[in-house]
């Protein structure tokens, strides 16, 4: 009943997203979750017509998920399911909840926004502290922040190496396939790279990682060929990277730039 609801569900979504509900919560191989999982449930009479799932632990708890059927849609059940969950913590007398994240620029998951505003807060990476939503603007998005560190690195080396470009990484949360979860591979949404149209033009590659505050040189190779790539040239999806070790790290463009340049040139 409930992966019929599911399916039904995700034929309305504007994005992909598991194939099964099963697949969402355990996995392809998984038949059970070392979590302590509890669900909520919506009938209109004997028809179910929303259900979620979320994870307790010991002073909070985190959504996993939570769907309906879309002839509903205009009584947002899906932000109501969130809503009992909620209830359910206070109840409990825990001190947080997860309700899953947002993506600054897309508003299907700005409903998360509206939700408890005055006590929301978001996970600001390069402090790794939970900041109140009303401090957030687009100079906190790490992938906006990132990609223009690398557009700084990129102008000093186009003098030399004019094919050198920053690729967005079509793969950055292969991680998240339960499948591939144990292989560490790349997860950067975007790298510079010296793209000789050859395999090993990502053996090289300068990601800037927020947390630190430090652009990282590393080395990678192809894991595994994707069935289907991406055309948009602006995106890297020849393969899934993995990263085997750090080259170099440190704050100053000028430098990353520096030992790069001395790498690519003893490669030639």
């Amino acid at each position: 009943e409930k992966e019929e609801l599911y399916a039904n569900y995700k034929q309305s979504l504007p994005f992909q997203t598991s194939e099964s509900l099963r697949h969402l919560l355990f996995g392809k191989t998984e038949t059970h979750s070392v979590f302590t999982t509890y669900e909520v449930t919506l009938y209109d009479h004997n028809k179910l017509i929303g259900c979620g799932f979320f994870d307790e632990g010991e002073i909070s708890a985190e959504g996993i998920t939570s769907f309906y059927d879309p002839e509903y849609r205009k009584h947002s059940l899906g932000k109501y399911l969130i809503y009992l969950k909620i209830q359910y913590c206070q109840e409990l007398k825990l001190c947080y909840f997860y309700p899953g994240y947002f993506v600054p620029g897309y508003s299907y998951f700005d409903y998360k926004l509206t939700i408890a505003k005055s006590a929301l807060q978001y996970l600001q990476l390069s402090s790794q502290q939970w900041i109140p939503i009303a401090a957030f603007s687009d100079d906190h998005i790490p992938y906006q922040v990132g990609y223009k560190k690398l557009q700084q690195v990129q102008q000093l080396l186009a003098q030399v190496y004019p094919w050198v470009r920053i690729v967005k990484y079509e793969y950055f949360d292969a991680n998240l396939i339960p499948e591939l979860k144990q292989t560490e591979l790349l997860d950067f949404p975007a790298f510079l790279f010296h793209d000789t149209g050859t395999e090993e033009n990502v053996n090289l590659i300068i990601v800037f990682d927020v947390r630190d505050n430090q652009y990282h040189l590393l080395s990678c190779i192809p894991y595994w060929i994707p069935k289907e790539t991406n055309p948009d040239r602006s995106f890297y999806s020849d393969f899934f990277l993995k990263a085997v070790y750090e080259v170099y790290a440190t704050p100053k463009e000028e430098e990353i730039a520096y030992v790069f340049l001395q790498l690519l040139n003893r490669k030639k």
